[in-house]
């Protein structure tokens, strides 16, 4: 099996376990029977975030071995030491789970203090503070590098390539190019709309000619240029918000005590599930 059917299916499967999980534990009304119900902050909301937190952490390790460590390796060309793995690893969890706490507290905070419209201002603003600082995230938690040094057959490369962009009529936009351990790393596009910046792997520059390192920026410029992101970027924003609200009318859902607000991130996740079938 090719590496990238492999990863397909690690996807498929963790898309699966999550989702079946959601639904069991949504279905069953789990969080009501064991997290806090109550609509006052304390510390056991505290305690209460963080043990979801490493729960989660703990279903999801297996497949984080799969796809981190165990498949890339055995794609190649180069190996992942486990230290370094397993380094990397924690860095990205201790980053998320800060996330995860600070995101689950001010929703609660806003929840509590205005309703719906409070938890949904707070989810509006951590989307649009995801979005915003995406690059640096996405190099804190992924352990994502810039090369130390360049060639000068790779500098002469980035060069002529965007020289042919530029002659092909696109805007130039800053280009951020990125180590990374995973054959799988691909780059994207980050930033706001107005603000944003090409990213691609620098790993890339070894395997693409000027020709088709400049077609590969391109259709990132096209999507840009375009407004297909700024569009995606849109719809997206009113996606989450829209789901986010339907979750918390479920029986149950709600978010002014833990045990509501995960909830309604049960619910979340099967509708996050629905827009993966749906969206792209």
């Amino acid at each position: 099996m090719s590496y990238a059917r492999s990863r397909l299916w690690l996807g498929v499967s963790g898309v699966g376990l999550i989702v079946l999980l959601s639904l069991g534990c949504l279905w069953r009304q789990v969080p009501s029977s064991f997290l806090p119900q109550g609509v006052t902050g304390s510390v056991t909301d505290v305690l209460a975030l963080g043990g979801l937190f490493l729960s989660l952490v703990a279903i999801m390790a297996p497949l984080d071995f799969l796809g981190g460590y165990l498949l890339p390796n055995r794609a190649g060309p180069q190996t992942i030491r486990a230290k370094s793995f397993l380094l990397r690893w924690l860095r990205g969890i201790s980053i998320q789970g800060v996330f995860f706490l600070t995101a689950s507290l001010l929703t609660l905070t806003l929840g509590r203090w205005y309703g719906n419209v409070g938890a949904s201002a707070s989810v509006l603003f951590l989307c649009v503070f995801l979005v915003t600082f995406q690059l640096q995230l996405g190099r804190l938690a992924g352990s994502l590098g810039q090369p130390k040094q360049w060639s000068s057959a790779d500098r002469d490369r980035v060069v002529a390539a965007t020289h042919l962009t530029s002659a092909y009529g696109w805007k130039p936009r800053d280009l951020v190019l990125l180590t990374h351990q995973d054959p799988g790393f691909t780059g994207g596009v980050v930033g706001l709309p107005g603000r944003e910046q090409i990213v691609l792997p620098a790993g890339m520059l070894n395997r693409l000619s000027s020709d088709e390192l400049a077609a590969t920026i391109a259709r990132r410029l096209e999507a840009i240029d375009d407004g297909s992101r700024t569009r995606g970027l849109i719809v997206g924003f009113a996606w989450v918000l829209i789901g986010f609200n339907l979750s918390a009318m479920l029986p149950g859902a709600g978010v002014t005590s833990v045990a509501e607000l995960s909830m309604t991130c049960l619910g979340f996740t099967l509708w996050t599930f629905l827009g993966l079938l749906t969206l792209p």
